[in-house]
């Protein structure tokens, strides 16, 4: 369903009195992964890796630096605005923050519409229609359209942000953290539901999230980023029952448990993996960019990239970025 090879997102920064170049920010740097049709990949790291600059790279609202974006075998990269905006009809997204991704002032009725007046692909009366129909597909009554943003919970907001995204029958959906903006009661009901979109309309997912445990709850695979890069990369089982780099090892540990005792040694272990901050991707360090915190590295890794590798069974497909896994 998808392909990227080698995407690259640079922005560049400005800096002095003439606003010259001084640099650039390696928000993606050089990932490659694939989505097969039906499927979930979820990615996962910390807050400002580069998860979301990549989704929005992928669907082109950042056009990318460098590297190759195929959909259903056809390049992306070198599609005219024009010819991007037909694709658009297979391949959505669902943001992160239901309030923003809202126009306040439409009602929820003209949200649903907006697709199908742009890609001109209904008449008003099918439009009519259909919206009652997507509302119906994701738990709201047929009152909702007459009403506005603000007059609904975060749930509620959520599901007419999945039920825009379905309009037009997409093949391909970016989910970016479309769960950590709710209350915990209801992001299993947020995310039961796009287990049945998926499942009934064979979409496959981005699925883009900081949280563990809705990763593993929700992918088939999962590919953990830090930095700007893929380190390791697996199917879900394989990959929470063998973490290999050592980044992912800490994620793990981090996950909250119910037991106080537990959670605390688990979180004691995580810290004495990772120490420090992440660094800058304006200046990101030299060779394995997880290096100056990870536990294992040596002079090497501070000289030479780790390279995506595969390690572990042939039947169960794991890759990781590190010189020692």
């Amino acid at each position: 369903m998808l392909r990227i090879e080698n995407l690259k997102k640079f922005f560049p920064v400005k800096g002095g009195f003439f606003g010259r170049h001084i640099g650039k920010v390696h928000a993606v740097d050089d990932v490659s992964f694939s989505v097969g049709e039906g499927e979930t990949l979820g990615l996962v790291g910390e807050s400002g890796c580069g998860k979301s600059t990549l989704a929005r790279t992928i669907l082109r609202l950042y056009e990318p630096s460098s590297g190759k974006i195929f959909f259903q075998n056809e390049e992306l990269t070198g599609l005219s605005s024009g010819e991007m905006r037909k694709k658009r009809r297979e391949m959505q997204m669902i943001f992160q923050d239901p309030v923003a991704s809202l126009n306040p002032r439409m009602t929820v009725g003209s949200i649903l519409e907006e697709p199908f007046i742009v890609h001109k692909v209904k008449n008003k009366d099918e439009i009519a229609a259909l919206l009652p129909q997507l509302l119906q597909r994701v738990g709201l009554s047929e009152d909702a359209l007459t009403r506005y943003p603000h007059e609904f919970s975060g749930g509620q907001r959520q599901r007419i942000c999945i039920a825009r995204a379905l309009a037009l029958n997409p093949k391909f959906i970016v989910c970016d953290e479309p769960v950590s903006a709710l209350d915990v009661s209801i992001r299993s009901q947020i995310l039961n539901l796009l287990v049945e979109l998926r499942n009934d309309y064979k979409l496959a997912y981005l699925f883009i999230s900081h949280d563990l445990a809705v990763i593993e709850h929700i992918s088939d695979r999962v590919a953990v980023m830090y930095l700007g890069k893929i380190v390791e990369l697996s199917e879900n089982a394989e990959l929470f029952a063998r973490p290999a780099h050592p980044y992912t090892k800490a994620l793990m540990l981090s996950i909250p448990r119910a037991e106080f005792e537990e959670g605390s040694k688990r979180l004691e272990n995580a810290a004495k993996l990772i120490s420090g901050d992440v660094p800058s991707p304006f200046r990101p360090p030299s060779g394995c960019h997880f290096h100056p915190r990870c536990p294992l590295a040596t002079d090497f890794c501070k000289k030479e990239a780790p390279d995506l590798r595969k390690i572990g069974p042939v039947d169960h497909p794991h890759w990781v970025a590190c010189h020692y896994a």
